[in-house]
Parts: C-alpha cells; sequence; structure tokens
C-alpha cells in the first residue's frame, strides 16, 4: 500500500539558460536592550532577506515564464525564499548597530521550472506561506518587545520579555533553513531537507512543522523509526496534529507494528474524521492483525465517503 503522506511527488523540470539576475541590498538594525549580537544578526538578516525576496519576486511577477503561471505575489515570494539562498557579503557590529550586505542570485529560467515543478504541489506553498507568516509574526513581535521591555518595571517581566525575544530571534535564524527544507522536499531531494531541517531544529527546537516535515523526508528514505521519532517530537510540541498521528502510523504500518498503526489512525480519525484515507489504512492495518469485521467497517465508511480505493476493495471483497 502506498499512500502520498503530505507532499505530492513531482516530475524535475529542465530549464533553459539564461542570465543570471543578481540583486544586492544593505540593511542597519539598532540593537536594543533585548538584543545580543547574535539576535541583532538574526534581525538585521531577516529584514534584508525580505527586501532581497521581494524585489526578486517583483523582476520575477513580470518575467514571462512566471507572469502565466498565475502565481501571487505573496505566493512568488514565499516560494522562491525556498529556492533561492541569501548570501552575505559583509557585515558589521559595533555593539550598537548590526549592519548587512547582502545578495540573492538567480536564473530566472531555472527559478521559474522549480515555481511551477512547486505549483502543483499546494500544500507546499501552503506550508512556506506559513513559514514566512511565522517570521513576519516573530518580526513585529520582537519589534513591540524592544519598546515593552523599556517600561518594564521588575525584573521578573523582563526576564520573561527577555526570554520570548530571544526564542523569536532563534526562530528568525532557522526560518531559512525550514524554507530550504521545504523546497528540498517539494522537488524530492529527501536527504538534503533532513539536513535542512535539522539545522533549522537545533536553533528552534520548539518548531513542530519543523519535526513534521523532517519525519515526511525520512520515512520517503525508508527511515521509518527515525520518522516515527520525529512525529513523536511534533505531536509533543502540537498534541493535536492529525497529520503527524496519520503518518506516524503510516510508518508503523510499514514498520510492521499494526496495533500502533490501528491506536494512531484512530487518533487521526479523531481529530480529522473527514479524511477517508485515514479510515482505508485503518483498514489495511487490520487486515494484517486478521480484523476482518473492522477492517471491512472501515472500508464502508471510507466508500460511503467516496474513496476510490474502499469501493474497490469492498468490489473485490
Amino acid at each position: 500500500m502506498k499512500r502520498t503522506i503530505f507532499f505530492c511527488l513531482l516530475l524535475a523540470t529542465s530549464a533553459a539558460w539564461s542570465a543570471t539576475q543578481t540583486f544586492v541590498r544593505e540593511y542597519t538594525y539598532e540593537a536594543g536592550e533585548a538584543d545580543s549580537k547574535l539576535s541583532s544578526r538574526a534581525m538585521a538578516l531577516e529584514q534584508v532577506k525580505r527586501a532581497l525576496l521581494e524585489e526578486l519576486g517583483t523582476y520575477l511577477e513580470s518575467y514571462t515564464e512566471v507572469k502565466n503561471s498565475q502565481l501571487t505575489m505573496d505566493q512568488i515570494t514565499a516560494m522562491t525564499a525556498g529556492v533561492v539562498q541569501t548570501q552575505i557579503m559583509e557585515e558589521k557590529w559595533n555593539g550598537r548597530e548590526y549592519w548587512l550586505k547582502a545578495k540573492v542570485e538567480a536564473d530566472p529560467d531555472k527559478v521559474a521550472a522549480d515555481l511551477e515543478n512547486m505549483k502543483q504541489n499546494q500544500s507546499k506553498i501552503k506550508e512556506l506561506e506559513e513559514i514566512k507568516r511565522k517570521a513576519e509574526e516573530a518580526l513585529a513581535e520582537n519589534q513591540r518587545l524592544k519598546k515593552e521591555l523599556e517600561s518594564a518595571k521588575s525584573d521578573q517581566a523582563k526576564e520573561k520579555i527577555q526570554q520570548t525575544y530571544t526564542a523569536n530571534a532563534s526562530r528568525l535564524s532557522a526560518i531559512e533553513s525550514f524554507e530550504r527544507g521545504a523546497f528540498l522536499t517539494a522537488v524530492e531531494g529527501y536527504q538534503g531537507a533532513v539536513e535542512a531541517y535539522g539545522k533549522g531544529l537545533a536553533l528552534d527546537p520548539g518548531f513542530a512543522p519543523g519535526f513534521y516535515n523532517r519525519g515526511y523526508a525520512y520515512n520517503m528514505l525508508g527511515r521509518h523509526q527515525q520518522a516515527i521519532a520525529d512525529y513523536d517530537r511534533s505531536l509533543a510540541l502540537d498534541p493535536a496534529d492529525h497529520q503527524s498521528y496519520f503518518n506516524r502510523a503510516l510508518s508503523h504500518h510499514l514498520l510492521g507494528n499494526y496495533r500502533p498503526a490501528v491506536d494512531d489512525y484512530g487518533k487521526a480519525i479523531s481529530l480529522n474524521p473527514g479524511d477517508p484515507s485515514a479510515f482505508y489504512n485503518r483498514a489495511m492495518s487490520r487486515l494484517e492483525l486478521g480484523d476482518r469485521p473492522q477492517a471491512a467497517a472501515d472500508m464502508r465508511t471510507a466508500a460511503r465517503m467516496g474513496y476510490g480505493p474502499a469501493q474497490q476493495w469492498l468490489s473485490d471483497n
């Protein structure tokens, strides 16, 4: 039994040669009381990266191959964050300000081909848009916290603000790795995705989607036990994530652990009862356990929901 877990499989697209475009931007970040050298760098890099990606997105929006793709500007910007990488050219820190000069280089034909490849994977586009939103939220919250810290009276209040500020800065440092992992997964570069997600999680171990998506990449590499470990950590951070239960169930099934698979499919169903594939997959695990009556009941439920494989199974049996 095969089941697409979260990402669709995509065909590689060849790109014609074209001149590489280079975009360069500078940004100076003024540090506040909550900032360290590392947090100042993270804030400066996120700002300069956003400016570069918006400039690249504007260029690509008028580029013929992208113009005909029916992607919005926000989608183009979010998707290119995973396709291209920001390169730091120079940086300086004087204890009060962090100055960065950075660039992105992009072959328009190749980027257009990558975007076209990813366009057919709506879940991946949504993931990149969500990562972009998380970065914007962290940036905005830290700008607010800088002002809040100035008026905080107690040491306890200051410490709480500082902890949140530092966590947000770590998330900003990790964002680029998560974006890269998302892109590599979409184009089936699973080993690279595992490494990219690992770098991001080392900086931001509280980001549940990072564990979920690395678990997916592990599954696609056939490393199901490592996938289960990542789904465990994803669920520890987000117990209501039905997709992690579903994918952990699939990993258990592929390892021959059918009873835990049935249990996890049950949890996925309780959180998302409208997914017929969860009923079908639970039926398959129940069949392996010899529980044909319960398996047939699950097949009937999936069939009533219009799920073709379940309808076919009932027709054959």
